[in-house]
This record gives structure tokens, C-alpha cells and sequence, in this order.
């Protein structure tokens, strides 16, 4: 997991990890690897649940995950994933229930 998670952060934009809002191109060109990076944590919470993970781990990659979907970026590139993925990603939305999304496609109250 680890491996994967270094993986899928190299290609998320820099101005993304570090709380910087991406303009409306940039939000686009870089949907495809925050969809990559949803669908880890979803997978890293799965395997909580399924008890295949120790609870260090887990708060370490909780920690993480918490972290970087309060920034804007993640925070409406998850809200628009969850909009348009029907019920996928249920770990995920359990932990960090996405913000609905604006008929502009910002993120919402």
C-alpha cells in the first residue's frame, strides 16, 4: 500500500498537498489521480474494516487521508467523485462525508 500510495502523489498536484486551490483547468487535467487517491482510501478503509490492518497503521493513514481532503482541492474533487459515482467509495463516505457540490460545481455549505 505504501508503494501505491507514493505512486498515485507523485502525479497530485503540489498546489493540491499544499492547500492551494487549482484553477478550473487544473482541477480537470489532474480529476483522473484524485479519483486514484479516493479509491486508495477507500481501499485502506476496507481493509480496516476487514481487520487486515493493525490500529497504528490505521490512524497513521487516517491521519493522512483527514488531512488532505480538508484542503479545497481534495475537498471538491471528492465531493464531485462522490456526486458521480452513485454508492461506490461507501468506506470512504463514512469517514469523510463529501460536501455537496453547487450547481456551479464548487463545493457547498
Amino acid at each position: 500500500m505504501a508503494k501505491e500510495y507514493l505512486d498515485i502523489a507523485v502525479t497530485l498536484p503540489v498546489k493540491a498537498l499544499l492547500g492551494e486551490r487549482l484553477s478550473e483547468s487544473e482541477h480537470i487535467d489532474n480529476f483522473d489521480e484524485f479519483y486514484r487517491y479516493f479509491d486508495l482510501c477507500n481501499q485502506q478503509a476496507f481493509l480496516k474494516q476487514s481487520g487486515r490492518v493493525s490500529d497504528k497503521t490505521w490512524r497513521f493513514w487516517l491521519e493522512g487521508i483527514v488531512s488532505n481532503l480538508k484542503h479545497p482541492a481534495f475537498e471538491r474533487a471528492w465531493s464531485e467523485v462522490a456526486a458521480r459515482s452513485n454508492s461506490d467509495f461507501a468506506e470512504l463516505r463514512a469517514l469523510v462525508p463529501p460536501k455537496p457540490l453547487s450547481s456551479s460545481g464548487t463545493v457547498g455549505a
